[in-house]
């Protein structure tokens, strides 16, 4: 969640839109989305297209803990929108700022995957070389990087495949299970080396 919760997502939301005033911004809170204005053709393509649990002002919304705010600039505005949010907010150490084709995901500075998987992995006393993590997506390239043997599927993006040790078959390929299938399970069925 945003640190400061409702408040610093609603500034997010404002220095965002000072650079696209007619952008689509979603919020969610917990499992929950909200939006102050429907605009289904400027939704991107990873958006879920369920509708919102509420449509109206953000400040009747955002009260408590956000998990994240979604902005979809127009593609000559993204960059412009980036830098604005990366200097007032990324450089302060307030969020963490993920850019996907037609998006950009603001969330708490905290909320990183590798963060997670490596507290995880600590917790359970796994070393990081017996790790595999899997990813298709901007969000997951740190989780990918630091585990000892990360996995990309086809379908993500490039620089997550640059990243990953192998690319496996896509999401709608059973890429997953099959990494799982090939690189954990096939390699715990062997039997144990004998010792003399």
């Amino acid at each position: 969640h945003f640190r400061e919760d409702g408040p610093l997502a609603l500034e997010v939301i404002t220095a965002a839109r000072q650079v696209a005033p007619n952008m689509l911004v979603t919020a969610d809170v917990l499992d929950r989305w909200f939006t102050d204005r429907l605009d289904p053709t400027r939704l991107g393509p990873t958006a879920v297209p369920i509708e919102p649990d509420g449509v109206g002002p953000f400040g009747e919304f955002l009260t408590g803990p956000v998990t994240q705010v979604t902005v979809f600039p127009p593609p000559q505005e993204a960059a412009a929108v980036r830098a604005v949010l990366e200097e007032r907010f990324w450089r302060r150490g307030l969020i963490a700022i993920f850019q996907e084709a037609g998006l950009i995901r603001v969330t708490h500075r905290l909320v990183d995957k590798s963060i997670a998987l490596q507290r995880i992995a600590a917790r359970m006393g796994v070393p990081r070389t017996a790790v595999m993590a899997i990813g298709d997506g901007p969000n997951d390239q740190g989780m990918v990087e630091w585990a000892g043997f990360g996995v990309a599927v086809a379908n993500a993006c490039p620089a997550l495949k640059e990243l990953a040790d192998v690319v496996v078959a896509d999401n709608d390929d059973q890429g997953v299970a099959r990494a799982i299938q090939r690189y954990v399970l096939a390699r715990s069925e062997r039997p144990a080396p004998q010792t003399q």
